[in-house]
């Protein structure tokens, strides 16, 4: 439901029903929900609604939070930021965001961390973002990750538009 335009009013209200059931059980409950929360909303017009969410998650994961709690905090911060323009700030908040992946030795985590390393390198041309597509790619697939080659595709379009060989 999260990625359909047709149900944007009924999504963006599931996603509100279903944080304040959260609140009304618990901060664990709310931590869950909190990520999905925040895909639910996704679009330009709800940074700032999504910044908020993602703040009081991480607030609440340096504290007494998961590990995993935290991972996502940072990586929806990071995402957030970038798309907001402060790549600075998103720049550290990806070093935190895989510090966690690898302190959790989770590799989807890991993956996705990759992903977005390759997209903010990208950025900047396409040599920087290569590398890390092509190690994205490597750790998704070895880990089983039925969108690493889509990923992966994605971005070496990028590069390959960039250096003039996309025919090729």
């Amino acid at each position: 439901l999260h990625w359909s335009n047709a149900d944007r009013d009924r999504r963006h209200a599931l996603a509100d029903e279903a944080l304040a059931v959260a609140r009304q059980v618990d901060d664990a409950c709310v931590d869950g929900i909190t990520p999905m929360y925040v895909m639910a909303k996704w679009e330009p017009s709800s940074r700032d609604d999504r910044l908020a969410r993602v703040d009081e998650l991480e607030s609440r994961a340096s504290g007494t939070g998961t590990l995993e709690t935290r991972f996502f905090a940072h990586y929806l911060r990071q995402i957030c930021l970038g798309e907001g323009g402060d790549m600075e700030a998103a720049a550290a908040e990806l070093e935190v965001t895989s510090e966690l992946a690898d302190e959790l030795r989770f590799p989807i985590l890991r993956w996705r961390c990759l992903t977005r390393r390759s997209a903010m390198a990208l950025l900047q041309g396409p040599a920087g973002g290569e590398p890390h597509a092509l190690a994205a790619l490597e750790v998704g697939q070895s880990s089983g990750q039925p969108d690493a080659l889509s990923a992966f595709g994605a971005q070496y379009i990028l590069v390959s538009w960039d250096r003039g060989t996309l025919v090729d």
